[in-house]
């Protein structure tokens, strides 16, 4: 059942991602929870120095999460090492007052698509490193089955 469940996340990831877009990836969350000081890590490719990019959260979360949102904090490395930028977000997962999900899916898992970096300019070519962290007040955050990173090609200026 684990194997389907794994072929079925990556299944919809894929899908959800257009030509322009590049999944980044996608790291599982055990089912014993994400502890805050795990670190998660991924690696954009930058091919084409000056390209301007936007970054979304793939989130892959049970519809029996106990909060309403959830905080994240990312970190962005240029491929030499300097960090470019970190902040914290904080994304809604349910109508806050409703509970009614944001995101789509089925009884299991929901999914939702959310920005957080948009317009930024990719100067060098090389690996970009970003570094996710949850910021909940709990020692064990259950219910995030995963988190994917997307990246695609800005439209804004």
């Amino acid at each position: 059942m684990k194997k389907l469940t794994n072929i079925f996340l990556i299944f919809s990831f894929l899908c959800s991602c257009r030509p322009e877009d590049s999944l980044v990836g996608i790291i599982s969350i055990p089912d014993s929870g994400w502890t805050p000081s795990r670190t998660l890590e991924f690696h954009l490719e930058q091919k084409q120095a000056g390209t301007r990019v936007d970054l979304l959260y793939q989130l892959q979360y049970d519809p029996e999460f106990p909060w309403e949102n959830i905080w994240l904090s990312y970190q962005l490395q240029a491929p030499s090492g300097d960090t470019l930028m970190k902040s914290t977000d904080n994304l809604y997962l349910f109508q806050p007052g409703k509970g009614k999900p944001f995101g789509k899916g089925c009884r299991e898992r929901l999914f939702i698509d959310a920005y957080f970096l948009k317009g930024i300019v990719l100067k060098d070519t090389g690996k970009y490193r970003l570094q996710v962290r949850h910021q909940m007040r709990t020692e064990n955050l259950k219910g995030i089955q995963a988190l994917g990173i997307r990246m695609k090609k800005s439209t804004g200026s």
